[in-house]
């Protein structure tokens, strides 16, 4: 924990407190990019597959492999290698283009945003 706090600052600017499972079944789409938490978190993946299978929830994963999260999700997405950040761009640029952003934490994080 001693390096993996001035690291996750130095990435994101910031270290706090993760999701709570609140927050985990309250979502409508859980994203889960380059991990698989059913291996990995498996407490954690619970919250998810739950909220996945609730409603009209869903899970969608991104890694280019064959992953236990993956397995159980909605939307299983393998892009080919040397892509994953051009799809990134395209997500971000989606959620941009429909306003489903936080200008306030945008205001507050970034620089050169607009």
């Amino acid at each position: 924990l001693e390096r993996a706090v001035p690291a996750e600052c130095a990435e994101f600017g910031m270290y706090g407190p993760r999701p709570t499972a609140d927050d985990i079944v309250a979502a409508k789409t859980a994203l889960v990019w380059w991990a698989d938490p059913a291996v990995a978190h498996p407490v954690t993946f619970r919250w998810i597959d739950a909220s996945a299978d609730a409603d009209d929830s869903r899970l969608i994963v991104v890694d280019p492999g064959e992953t236990q999260t993956a397995a159980e999700s909605d939307h299983d997405v393998r892009p080919e290698p040397g892509t994953d950040v051009a799809l990134a761009r395209a997500v971000l640029a989606r959620v941009v283009e429909r306003g489903d952003v936080d200008e306030t934490v945008i205001d507050r994080s970034t620089t050169g945003f607009a």
